[in-house]
């Protein structure tokens, strides 16, 4: 199944704790005059992290085109709370600074490809 597509680019599906998506609150937490800790939370949105060990020269270009963009990118992903992917509009709040791992019959290969996507609109 895949777990990822990118403006129509389909990430290699990864394992072991290197695909993660949740929805992360923005809000402020004060605690009140009886010691009660209260939290306004003004809005959710999902993110996605994305880590891969190793990627070919042309999936890299690829991947790296499209997470520098500045324009809004979309998204499809698969949710902890769903086996269908849902589909929206995400920004790269963390952009891959992969080094090169090794080269295999003088096709490079890179490590450390990690990034961080934030839905650009708010969820319920």
């Amino acid at each position: 199944m895949t777990q990822l597509i990118i403006n129509g680019f389909a990430l290699p599906k990864v394992s072991r704790d290197k695909y993660k998506c949740f929805p992360e609150e923005k809000g402020e937490s004060m605690r009140m005059i009886s010691g009660r800790l209260v939290t306004e939370v003004a809005y959710k949105f999902v993110v996605i992290e994305y880590n891969n060990d190793f990627f070919g020269m042309s999936a890299m270009r690829s991947l790296l085109e499209i997470l520098r963009s500045d324009d809004d990118l979309d998204v499809e992903y698969l949710t902890p709370e769903s086996d269908v992917r849902r589909r929206g509009p995400f920004k790269s709040t963390k952009r891959p600074s992969p080094t090169f791992a090794f080269s295999r019959k003088g096709v490079p290969f890179w490590h450390g490809i990690a990034f961080r996507l934030e839905g650009v609109n708010g969820i319920d």
